[in-house]
């Protein structure tokens, strides 16, 4: 499995499973899910009228909230931290 940006997607391709499959996926594979709160976070952000906003997250874990944000041009930007310093220094 590897990663690549294509048109400003963060893919990721897998042969193991028989062919080349694009997924969307954070490069950092960090357990917590809380991508699921995507589209509550998009609906809080339109709900808000926010325009070229910043996500900012103190917890970043996997960046699954933030990466889709960024990458579906929700937000202009994101600044991510976490306690580990392997995944705020990516």
């Amino acid at each position: 499995m590897w990663y690549i940006v294509e048109n400003n997607k963060i893919l990721c391709y897998n042969l193991a499973q028989g062919g080349v499959s694009k997924i969307i996926y954070s490069p950092l594979r960090y357990p917590g899910g809380k991508s699921k709160l995507y589209s509550f976070v998009k609906l809080m952000i339109q709900k808000n009228e926010i325009d070229n906003g910043v996500y900012m997250e103190p917890f970043v874990g996997g960046a699954g909230i933030a990466l889709s944000l960024l990458i579906h041009k929700d937000v202009q930007k994101i600044v991510i931290n976490d306690y580990d310093k392997a995944i705020y220094s990516f």
